[in-house]
């Protein structure tokens, strides 16, 4: 939607970079609340407060107000979007004490098929019925999942429920420990590294394709192809994490599609771009879900923080990744900054050696195996 937002407001480039920028911060503000407040309060009511914020900021866009409103409603989508996102992994991540990477497998690979399917949508949306119509039609959508979850939540149930005596020291002991875990800044860097690799992916790589003599619209459909891998990989990975350590999962993984997309490069062939992303994708889709099943097994009562401080790791990648990696493609080279890019997994598998699992998480995975 972005191009038709620049045409209809007549706004610059720069301009219309502040809307992307405008969700960012909403999404990194509040994610930082979060970590503070998401196991203090009941965080699915705060899920369905945040879905509702973002439901009324898509209304508001739909009316197409002035510009400098307009940011601020994505201010508003961005701080949402991201507290539904995040506090929807920690609900999830309470449903099974040994099945946490089953479930948000699952979660992430529906929000994979929604990162596919959703820009096409929205293209042939606007192509069809205009910004305004487009935006109003998601809106109405979203409110019609949003009043479905109000009458689903009253029998919400978890099988995994937080002990009440479990942090005696306060909430401001728990978020401490959280942030001194080693645990918690390595998987955050995994976590940052897979999501900058996805969106850096999906921004330069069609430019890089058409470069190597594509056409625009068969250059877009690589970022598609690395979606489908994505997808099917969580949807495997699900099963994946009841049979294998998670740790383990994480570095073999990466380091397969890492290997394969690194090659991909070297050779420098459009034709092995789009098997290295396909099965780039599927081998390091899982990285987030992993992560975050991890982190709870460790600190199985703090759901909310951890989810929220992972989503914010995630949030910071999508924002700078990219950046960083036009600006070697500016002062380097196009082909250099691409390398770069898809070194990601193998860093993600180098990150994960220094993961330390406890003897009690080992046990359970043991079990699990």
């Amino acid at each position: 939607m972005v191009p038709v937002i620049q045409v209809t407001y007549g706004i610059s480039l720069a301009q219309n970079g502040l809307l992307p920028f405008a969700q960012g911060i909403g999404a990194i503000i509040v994610l930082i609340i979060s970590i503070v407040i998401a196991d203090r309060f009941n965080k699915r009511t705060i899920m369905l407060i945040a879905y509702a914020v973002y439901n009324a900021a898509l209304f508001m866009s739909s009316l197409m107000p002035p510009f400098w409103l307009l940011a601020g409603m994505f201010f508003f989508i961005g701080a949402g979007s991201r507290l539904t996102d995040a506090l929807g992994n920690a609900n999830m991540s309470e449903l099974g004490a040994e099945r946490k990477g089953f479930f948000l497998n699952l979660l992430h690979g529906c929000f994979g098929i929604g990162a596919l399917l959703g820009p096409i949508i929205a293209s042939r949306m606007v192509t069809e019925y205009g910004l305004s119509k487009s935006l109003l039609t998601i809106a109405c959508l979203c409110s019609a999942l949003f009043a479905g979850c109000l009458l689903l939540s009253g029998s919400w149930k978890n099988t995994f429920p937080p002990a009440k005596a479990v942090d005696n020291n306060g909430p401001d002991h728990s978020i401490s420990v959280l942030l001194k875990s080693k645990n918690m800044w390595i998987m955050g860097f995994c976590s940052l590294l897979y999501v900058g690799f996805a969106i850096a992916m999906a921004t330069w790589i069609p430019s890089y394709i058409t470069g190597m003599g594509a056409n625009s619209f068969f250059a877009a459909t690589v970022v598609s192809w690395l979606w489908v891998g994505i997808i099917a990989g969580r949807f495997t990975y699900s099963i994946l994490s009841l049979k294998y350590p998670m740790k383990k999962l994480i570095y073999v993984s990466n380091l397969i599609g890492g290997t394969v997309i690194i090659l991909a490069t070297l050779i420098n062939t459009i034709e092995l771009y789009i098997i290295g992303y396909i099965v780039s994708g599927f081998f390091a889709g899982a990285v987030v879900p992993l992560c975050i099943a991890i982190a709870n097994k460790e600190f199985p009562y703090m759901a909310g923080r951890i989810s929220s401080l992972i989503i914010l790791f995630v949030s910071t990648g999508m924002m700078i990744v990219p950046g960083i990696i036009g600006v070697i493609a500016e002062n380097v080279s196009f082909h250099f900054a691409i390398l770069i890019l898809n070194l990601c997994p193998m860093l993600i598998a180098a990150l994960s050696i220094f993961i330390k699992i406890n003897a009690r998480e080992s046990d359970s995975e043991q079990m699990c195996k």
